[in-house]
């Protein structure tokens, strides 16, 4: 295996959809920003291929894309709805000043009640905040596959719950991926294959992934899904110049309940 000790990601020429991406262990700083130049290498190549029949999805559907007032979250307004995620954000913004660049357990509580109506799965605070502050400097750099799939290794945490985490410590950036957003991006096709792949949920059965690929697919496919409404949103940002990643999420949440 040649290359990074950390990561080393090989893009199939014929086939986008298929990385291959080969971890070492006990990745260090260094190694981490090194990546760097391979995450952009690999969004350039998502642009080339994806980029026409992405902008042709979002016009084709932009009167929902932008629509993002209609969101409810648990039969709140959409003031409220909005309030509760910019309040979750700014307690991770503190807690990660505070734990130089972690989460405290109970920040982890508050966003899975919020998201889940349950505590965090996992109660060692000691190990979470190793996991979460190596999850938020792949984050700082744009590596949001490793970020999502670091998180997705604690017991019990899906590709929903680590997404929460990360998409709203930030949400002009990142956003939530669950099932009704892949629900909503079903008919976003290229070639006639989804570009972004449904997780599934407590209402929505979602696309099959084998375990053994689990963590690496639902990872692979949250990158995409941030290229991707990178896309949307300079797309539609002549008619919404304030148009964040998880505005475009949340009209998205609203799409797929339907």
């Amino acid at each position: 295996m040649v290359g990074l000790h950390t990561q080393e990601w090989k893009l199939l020429e014929e086939d986008l959809d298929e990385w291959y991406w080969f971890e070492g262990e006990d990745e260090n700083e260094e190694e981490a920003e090194a990546c760097l130049p391979c995450i952009e290498t690999k969004r350039k190549l998502f642009l080339d291929k994806f980029q026409d029949a992405i902008i042709k999805w979002a016009r084709l559907h932009e009167n929902e894309l932008l629509n993002y007032r209609s969101y409810r979250w648990k039969h709140a307004t959409y003031e409220e709805s909005v309030k509760m995620r910019n309040e979750l954000e700014e307690i991770i913004t503190i807690s990660r000043k505070r734990n130089d660049g972690g989460l405290g357990l109970h920040v982890l509580d508050r966003i899975y009640q919020w998201g889940f109506g349950k505590d965090f799965p996992l109660r060692n605070e000691q190990y979470i905040l190793k996991i979460t502050k190596k999850a938020f400097k792949y984050l700082d750099q744009g590596n949001c596959y490793n970020a999502c799939r670091t998180l997705m290794q604690m017991k019990g945490v899906g590709v929903a719950g680590a997404t929460k985490i990360l998409g709203l410590s930030n949400q002009n950036r990142f956003c939530i991926y669950d099932s009704r957003v892949g629900k909503a991006l079903k008919d976003l096709q290229k070639d006639e294959r989804k570009i972004i792949r449904c997780p599934p949920g407590r209402c929505i059965k979602g696309d099959y992934i084998p375990y053994e690929r689990w963590d690496h697919e639902w990872a692979l496919n949250y990158q995409k899904l941030i290229w991707t409404l990178e896309i949307i949103r300079d797309c539609l940002k002549e008619k919404d110049p304030n148009l964040r990643v998880a505005d475009i999420e949340m009209a998205l949440f609203m799409k797929g309940r339907s």
